[in-house]
Parts: structure tokens; sequence; C-alpha cells
């Protein structure tokens, strides 16, 4: 039997016999396991890669940024993630320029080279001439790192430990002391835990991927003013964590913020029937939601990747409500994350689009593609379908014309 399949079927077996509390439980892990065996974020694949009243205009009202320069027009923040790999060759470079003009595209991720010990991809010059020469375009570009992943794509780390944090904020000071110039902010992504096995905060676990947050926030508040900090993060959604009564009693340590609003909303989707449901994002120790409430976190991209229009509206409305909850603007600081990376990954380009145009829709004045310029991908559909009008995009290209990113700051 295949591994996947293998691991579902003794897991299931094991579970036939439990309560549901106990099942419950034994769910996560399985999900647990398998985030294990085959990981989910927006990082590089490997170091050796083979292969709500709306305004639906775009922007509103809201001023825009370029650089340094700020200008009276709407605004849209029309991101995506970048791999080291994209740009490794001078040809490969110019394409990705080639791709990012044509689809209109003014935010990057881009992934960061290795520093001072700290894991990373490609090579300084490279990264530096991407960086400089995208900014110089009136690009938004950011430095992504995977701090998950700080020592290397097979090891996690424990951030539980003050030295880790210390690790953490360094290598955040080392790339902006080294690219700061030539950077608008930093993306972190696997800011959180590699398994969903502990409980909610077990051992303060939640809490200290949010003092890692709070800490590379402050340093980059006091010492690069005008940079922003970003994350790529769990999606949200119900998932199940004690068996269901009107009064939860909450058994593991859930944020207050939640708790509140699981009180002000009654008969919500995390309202039974059988279960208390929280947030998919907090079993990996991530409280995304409470970092907009501090004020730690500039804007969180939640990786939705799906062709389910439903889901992806269902998290994009659910995060914004989320945000307006605790007091943060819902329609820049919520920027969804958008499935893409290849054909073979089975998205497809006017899926992309319409979600697009739902997010407008509702107010949403971001999104980021995951991903555009992977090696050996034509992604030709999906930027003709963002730019020059068709069947596909029901003859509305989202991104027919330029316009500038939103500032978050």
């Amino acid at each position: 039997m295949e591994a996947i399949p293998y691991v579902n079927y003794l897991l299931r077996e094991h579970t036939r016999s439990m309560t549901h509390s106990e099942g419950e439980v034994m769910k996560r892990k399985q999900i647990g396991l398998l985030m294990i065996l085959f990981g989910t974020s927006c990082s590089e694949p490997s170091q050796e890669e083979t292969a709500p009243v709306v305004d639906d205009t775009v922007g509103g009202e809201d001023t825009a940024t370029t650089g340094d320069d700020t200008v009276g027009e709407p605004c849209e923040t029309r991101g995506t993630w970048m791999w080291a790999s994209s740009i490794e060759t001078e040809e490969r470079m110019e394409s990705v320029f080639q791709e990012l003009a044509a689809a209109n595209i003014n935010t990057v991720y881009m992934s960061t080279p290795q520093i001072n010990g700290n894991h990373g991809y490609g090579d300084e010059a490279t990264f530096l001439e991407f960086i400089t020469r995208a900014r110089a375009q009136g690009m938004n570009v950011q430095a992504w790192i995977a701090n998950g992943h700080r020592l290397g794509r097979d090891v996690t780390v424990e951030f539980i430990d003050v030295a880790e944090q210390d690790a953490q904020v360094q290598w955040v000071t080392d790339i902006m002391e080294q690219y700061g110039d030539d950077l608008d902010g930093v993306h972190l992504d696997y800011i959180r835990y590699h398994t969903s096995l502990y409980e909610i905060n077990e051992e303060g676990r939640m809490d200290a991927v949010t003092e890692t947050v709070r800490r590379i926030h402050d340093v980059m508040q006091t010492q690069y003013s005008g940079k922003s900090l970003t994350a790529a993060v769990f999606s949200t959604g119900p998932t199940g964590l004690e068996d269901y009564q009107d009064q939860p009693e909450w058994t593991e340590d859930v944020p207050q913020w939640f708790r509140d609003w699981y009180d002000d909303n009654p008969g919500s989707t995390y309202h039974g029937p059988d279960e208390v449901s929280i947030p998919r994002q907090m079993f990996w120790q991530q409280n995304a939601i409470g970092w907009l409430e501090e004020s730690i976190i500039d804007a969180v991209m939640p990786m939705q990747y799906t062709n389910s229009d439903e889901d992806w509206q269902a998290t994009l409305e659910e995060n914004a409500a989320f945000a307006t909850y605790v007091g943060s603007d819902n329609t820049t600081r919520v920027q969804m994350g958008l499935g893409w990376k290849d054909q073979d990954s089975g998205f497809d380009a006017a899926g992309v689009v319409r979600k697009i145009k739902h997010g407008r829709s509702v107010g949403s004045k971001g999104t980021a593609i995951f991903i555009l310029g992977a090696a050996g991908v034509d992604d030709t559909e999906l930027i003709e379908a963002l730019s020059v009008d068709s069947e596909t995009n029901a003859f509305d290209a989202p991104y027919e014309d330029p316009i500038v990113w939103c500032p978050i700051l």
C-alpha cells in the first residue's frame, strides 16, 4: 500500500472503538502526521527543485503608495510568492520580469538566500539583483523567510526556546541590515509548529510563536521604520475541539478573543451540531487574528489553496469578520492566498479570476498567488486570464490595468 492510504487505514482502524473526544484527538494526530510527512506552506519545494457596505471599485477610497511616493488613487495589492529557483539564470529572471509586467503584479514575496547560518535558497547576488530591479519598477518587495525551517528544510525549531526566539529576531535583523534598503518589508512563513499533536498552547507553544512575532515586529518598528511585517498563515475554518454543549468547557487554552467572539456569535458554523470548533490554524499553535488584534503584524495571508469558490469565499469572509471583531482593518490586513503553482495542481485560471472578483465584491484590496514563475511551468493561461479580456474572465480581466499597491503601515 502507498504511505498515505496505509497511514489512513491504520488510524481509521484505531479510532473505531474510541469515544468522540478520543477520536477527535486522533483525527488531529492523523492530520499532524500527514503534515510531518508531506508538509504544507508556501516554502521552496526543495533545494534541488525539479520542477463587508461594499465598494466594488478597486481599492475604494484608499490612498496608495509605491515606494516612497504617495498618490491619491485607488490601490490593490496584487501579490505573488516567488521561489529563488525561478530566477536562478538570467534567462529565467528576464522571463519572470516579463510575466510580472504582463500580469500587472505589483507585490512580490521573494525567498531569501542563506545568511549567517540561517536556511535559504539561491545566492546573494541574484537575490539582490532581483529585489533591486523589482523595487526600481515600483513593486512592493518583501523578503520571504520560512521561520520554522530556520535551521534547514528537514529541521524543525522549538519556539518556546528563548534562544530560538533570539535567533529568529537576529535572522530578520541580518536580512534587513544586508538588504533592507532594497526591501519594503519581511514576510514570515512557517511561523507555527509543523504538527497538530500538541494541545492548544501546550507548554505555552502558541504564546511562544506569538512572542516571536511580537519581538520581530518590535525590531522592525524600532530599527526599520516604514518597513512592513506580513505573514503567510494557515486558513481558519471550523475544526472540532470538544463535544458540543451550550457553554463550552474550553478544555484547552483557546485565545480569549475567540472565546469572546464565540459567545457573541451564537449559531455560527463553530457552534455544533456535534462539536465546539475553533479556527484550524490554532491546532498548529498559530493565532494570526490575535496578532492583528495586538497590531504586531501588518497583514496576514490565509493559505486557502482550493478549487472550491465556496470554501475560498467562506475563508475570506470569515477572516474579514474576525479581523473586524478584534478592531483591525479587514480590507488590507487580510489578503487571501490563491492557489495556482501549475496546471498539474488542478487549479484553473478562471477560478483564480472568480476568487479575485469575489474578494473585491466584499471589499478586499489584496490577494497573493501561489505561485508564479515556477521553473518549467507555463503561466500564460493565468497571465492572460488576469490581464486580457476573454471568455475565461467573462471579458473583464481583473488585472487589465496597472495599479499601485495598498499601504498597510
